[in-house]
């Protein structure tokens, strides 16, 4: 017999360090699993979350009222969040990276740049000298880190200083994901997916088998990785992203763009899209089910700090522009 699991699901208005709380509804998946929903609207439009504990997590976007870039801190695992005050005036904020509990770099449009070394409470700029949309960031170390957009950019000092890396093709770049020093990956427009095994200082084009744009990459070692797109596009490789292989889920014979990938083991793994997509696997990628919230909006992002605790961010309109945050600490316990 199934029985139903809990996932907590709260959409939360979202300015300047407010946080209010709007009507409980209780949703039920097709598969009997029970959803507590928080509906509130707000003007952010939420696009990338990471958590450096499962207590202390951040969440970049940017608000259509005052068309500028937030960043937002939660301290007690995603119930409440408050703004982090940015000086800059950029339309938008795509990606935020923490490799510890205080220092963090948050990248986005014009060229946006951001660097916290006191767990968010200042944000200061660095100047890449290049005024590009950058789509992803994603540091191995404090010194050592990447950002992609138009180009790709290595720091070795922090952000401090960058240089470009060529990429080898003319497609954009949407993300970046090392699993070592050496070891890395990126894909892009047309079906583009790279390959490094010495920081970045080659990429190789790996064939993908596809012209779809890709937008997120996830490896669990340095073998075994997915990359996710447009049309549905679930990508797999077992031999470090030199060869990769169409995948099924629930999803064949609709169309929709996943937007993010995650695993935070070698079995559990989750992929986030628009229309409200969320595949989930239990058995390291091998069968997607589709998991049902009935909520007409984009996910945009996804982060588990372990199998259990995990969030996922997005937005949607419905007379206005309002931003999405969903919360489980329950993820490998839902029923199928």
């Amino acid at each position: 017999m199934k029985r139903a699991r809990r996932f907590v699901l709260i959409g939360y208005i979202l300015f300047w360090g407010a946080c209010i709380k709007g009507p409980t509804n209780n949703l039920n998946t097709e598969n009997g699993t029970e959803w507590l929903f928080q509906a509130n609207f707000s003007s952010d439009f939420l696009k990338s979350i990471f958590f450096v504990t499962p207590q202390t997590g951040y969440m970049v976007g940017y608000s259509e009222i005052q068309w500028k870039a937030t960043i937002f801190k939660s301290t007690d695992g995603g119930q409440t969040w408050q703004n982090q005050r940015i000086a800059q005036d950029s339309e938008m904020l795509n990606s935020v990276y923490f490799i510890d509990d205080q220092r963090g770099w948050a990248v986005g449009s014009d060229g946006l740049i951001l660097l916290t070394t006191d767990g968010g409470e200042q944000w200061a700029l660095q100047d890449s000298g290049w005024a590009a949309n950058w789509n992803s960031v994603f540091f191995i170390n404090e010194s050592s880190g990447w950002i992609v957009g138009d180009s790709i950019l290595v720091t070795d000092d922090g952000g401090q200083t960058w240089k470009s890396q060529d990429k080898g093709v003319n497609a954009f770049i949407s993300d970046i994901m090392f699993i070592d020093e050496q070891r890395g990956w990126c894909v892009g427009g047309q079906g583009t997916v790279l390959l490094t095994q010495d920081r970045g200082a080659t990429w190789v084009p790996a064939e993908s088998g596809i012209t779809e744009l890709l937008t997120a990459v996830y490896f669990v070692d340095a073998f075994n990785g997915w990359a996710v797109g447009s049309r549905s596009t679930v990508l797999t490789t077992d031999d470090g992203g030199l060869n990769w292989t169409p995948q099924s889920t629930a999803y064949d014979g609709h169309s929709t763009v996943f937007e993010d990938v995650f695993f935070p083991d070698d079995q559990f793994g989750w992929i986030v899209g628009e229309g409200a997509a969320m595949l989930r696997t239990t058995d390291g990628g091998r069968t997607w089910k589709y998991q049902n919230v009935g909520l007409v909006v984009s996910f945009n992002g996804v982060y588990f700090a372990d199998k259990d605790h995990g969030w996922i961010v997005g937005g949607g309109w419905a007379n206005e522009l309002y931003g999405v945050v969903m919360r489980t600490n329950s993820g490998s316990r839902i029923d199928e």
